[in-house]
């Protein structure tokens, strides 16, 4: 019983509620990058540059817009 009282429910001795909330952020993160590399991939060579993007850079292209600078 007193090893059940070390992790208690109130989150005060073991507190994972940053770890997980920052593992969701990359997950959510890594699906929108992949949803947003698979967007440009399905552009034409001409829509591509009409948004001024090079066709070579789309994993670049993606980075960036998901993960900023």
């Amino acid at each position: 019983m007193a090893h059940a009282s070390a992790f208690s429910a109130s989150g005060t001795d073991f507190d994972t509620s940053g770890f997980f909330a920052g593992l969701r952020r990359r997950f959510d993160d890594y699906v929108l990058y992949r949803q947003t590399l698979a967007e440009l991939s399905a552009l034409t060579a001409r829509d591509l540059r009409d948004l001024n993007i090079d066709q070579y850079d789309l994993d670049g292209t993606a980075r960036r817009a998901v993960y900023g600078a």
